[in-house]
């Protein structure tokens, strides 16, 4: 995966981690994970994300 920074509403910015493949188009089909997600999680080593949330392994 890789950072991004993309805008949100009202021009806020938001970092945002995306599948490499899918940037490119490629045919990833995970999902974008807000970093504000990931940094809940604190220094877990794996995580997995799924369609209803993240979860650490």
């Amino acid at each position: 995966m890789t950072r991004r920074t993309v805008n949100g509403a009202g021009g806020q910015k938001i970092k945002t981690w995306i599948c490499r493949d899918k940037r490119k188009g490629t045919g990833c089909k995970g999902r974008n994970v807000k970093e504000e997600e990931l940094l809940k999680f604190g220094d877990a080593a794996r995580l997995v994300v799924k369609d209803d949330g993240i979860e650490a392994l």
